[in-house]
């Protein structure tokens, strides 16, 4: 086996954790797991900044490791409160609790009740949250339903001389420009454009792109959906956030294309002015049904990464392939094209479907077009909803049905897991699953839900990765595990 380099691969992995994999529990039979994901059914909660809704939070259905729950910070008001809103959906909250730990998890700072729940905002009294000598902490609400507990995590910051307002503003204000002809000025004084450069690439922009790429080129796209700005990091004079949003814009036959785009802002404030220290934007078309080149055997993928999950077989007449989290299968034979598995179903402007934090990998794919796959990280929707983990599913080419082999639930959320599940998973023709995490490889029966650790501690240098998946260790100079 040779080194693998996967030509399939997503995004670079910012950073790998500690990561655990809790109480294994597996789906034993398939008779009745024939996929129906049903419609998203948790509350939602988020928080009022500046006048913004900012750090829309999805709800787990079990407690979560506080150590990885890094992805928001949110600061609080000057006398300690947060004012939070919480969407229910159809569901009654029948109480509301928050505790707040140390980054660690080691510590809890403070623990409370919220007695007033009749309104869709409450304001959290957080002010003994934070001791003197601490800056940051996490804090989870629990919100209580008549059946079952939902959990929320952020973490939370003092709101001393904090720009958040500032670079909030200067955010949006640079979103809108690109979005709008004729502010080519305010656009380009922030760029480093090298001389010469002509890509207008508007799947990966940034600040070495050009204005016309910064400004979506000929495409003149409408805003669809704008979902709110997720607070990544802050302090006093820098702050780094996303904004994720759908487009759309319309083909040469007057067709309606959606587009996802994400923009990553590092900001800096200063009296005078603003400084854009960093700025990327991803931008994806969504597949649509009518994408088939059939005379050409080819699938039109439109704006987007380059490197995507893709087997195929029989000479390329039968392919799988992922594109947006959307896994799709194409027989060139048939001229079928086939979603397999999404959450975001038809309308991707709902944004308890569009909750990206999750993925999906394909394992392998027989000659008859069969697939197996993983979708790995926040079940957005079905009957794992605001669970954590992998499930393993299987397609079945001919009747195009998937079911669910098994459900491994895992602490640690998508973004600390997500580099560990794409060195290796691997799903053996008599039921055995194989992967790896944080170090070690588990096998995992799918009939019996029995598991075990085949190997601790492997590093990089001790792993050799086939294209489907296998792995081999090696454990010492004259031995080689498979």
């Amino acid at each position: 086996m040779k080194k693998r380099i996967r030509k399939a691969g997503i995004l670079l992995v910012v950073f790998v954790a500690a990561i655990f994999v809790s109480s294994l529990f597996m789906n034993s039979g398939v008779d009745d797991q024939i996929i129906d994901l049903g419609d998203p059914t948790l509350p939602r909660i988020s928080f009022q900044k500046e006048g913004r809704t900012v750090n829309a939070l999805a709800g787990y259905v079990n407690e979560m490791d506080v150590t990885a729950m890094r992805d928001t910070i949110t600061s609080l008001e000057a006398n300690g409160t947060l004012q939070m809103q919480i969407e229910e959906f159809g569901n009654k909250i029948t109480g509301v609790e928050y505790k707040v730990y140390s980054l660690n998890g080691e510590e809890t700072y403070l623990e409370g009740k919220q007695k007033d729940i009749s309104d869709e905002t409450i304001l959290l009294d957080l002010q003994k949250g934070l001791p003197d000598e601490v800056s940051e902490a996490v804090l989870e609400v629990i919100l209580s339903m008549e059946e079952e507990q939902v959990h929320f995590y952020t973490r939370i910051t003092r709101p001393d001389e904090l720009s958040l307002k500032e670079c909030l503003d200067f955010a949006q204000k640079f979103h809108d420009a690109a979005l709008t002809e004729g502010n080519t000025e305010f656009i380009s004084q922030y760029l480093e454009t090298a001389e010469g450069t002509t890509s207008n690439n508007l799947a990966n922009v940034d600040l070495k792109s050009t204005q016309e790429a910064v400004s979506y080129a000929t495409l003149k796209p409408q805003v669809e959906s704008v979902y709110p700005a997720t607070v990544k990091e802050i302090s006093e004079n820098v702050t780094s956030l996303e904004l994720r949003y759908i487009l759309s814009a319309e083909n040469t036959d007057g067709t309606k294309q959606y587009y996802q785009a994400t923009e990553y802002f590092r900001v800096r404030y200063a009296k005078d002015r603003m400084y854009l220290l960093n700025y990327e934007r991803n931008m994806e078309a969504y597949m649509r049904y009518d994408t088939i080149d059939r005379s050409n055997n080819r699938i039109l993928l439109g704006i987007g990464s380059s490197q995507k999950q893709l087997i195929s077989k029989n000479g390329g007449k039968k392919a799988a392939f992922v594109v947006q989290d959307e896994l799709w299968y194409y027989d060139y034979q048939k001229s079928n094209m086939h979603k397999v598995f999404s959450f975001e179903g038809e309308d991707y402007r709902d944004s308890r479907n569009n909750y990206q934090k999750h993925a999906i990998q394909i394992m392998k794919m027989k000659n008859n077009g069969d697939i197996a796959f993983l979708v790995y990280g926040y079940m957005n929707r079905g009957k794992h909803e605001g669970e954590n983990g992998i499930s393993v599913y299987q397609y079945t080419a001919s009747d195009q049905k998937i079911e669910e082999l098994g459900f491994i639930p895992t602490q640690i959320q998508y973004d600390m897991m997500k580099n560990d599940i794409k060195k290796g998973a691997f799903l053996s023709g008599s039921g055995q699953f194989y992967f790896y995490l944080d170090g070690a490889v588990y096998q995992v029966d799918l009939d019996s839900g029995k598991s075990k650790i085949l190997a601790k501690n492997i590093t990089d240098d001790m792993t050799v990765i086939s294209e489907n998946g296998m792995l081999a260790l090696n454990q010492s100079k004259n031995k080689m595990k498979v």
